[in-house]
């Protein structure tokens, strides 16, 4: 019995905290840092593996702004001050955007 109470509390825990993590829009598994984005000088920093660094990076933006797709956006890599910098320009209906990302760490 107490075994089987042990797993029923330890499922029970898991689904509320990925409740929480869902309903809160937090994605914890995101390998990031830094400021907005909105600039180079607040650019977002990545430091996820070269493997997933794309697809955290498409998450990140797919959270703020749902509503551009991937062909809708220009991309452009740019090297500053000695860091790397991935750049993704787009529209809005408030006009175009441009989120930094500083990739300088992505191996």
């Amino acid at each position: 019995m107490r075994a089987a109470r042990r797993k029923f509390l330890l499922i029970t825990a898991c689904v509320v905290v990925a409740a929480f993590f869902s309903a809160s829009g937090l994605h914890w598994w995101l390998n990031y840092s830094g400021g907005p984005g909105s600039s180079i000088e607040t650019a977002i920093v990545i430091t996820a593996p070269e493997k997933e660094y794309v697809s955290q990076k498409y998450a990140w933006l797919a959270k703020l702004y749902p509503d551009v797709s991937i062909s809708d956006r220009e991309q452009y890599l740019v090297e500053f001050r000695g860091r790397l910098y991935d750049i993704e320009s787009f529209q809005t209906p408030k006009g175009e955007r441009k989120v930094y990302f500083d990739i300088t760490a992505v191996k």
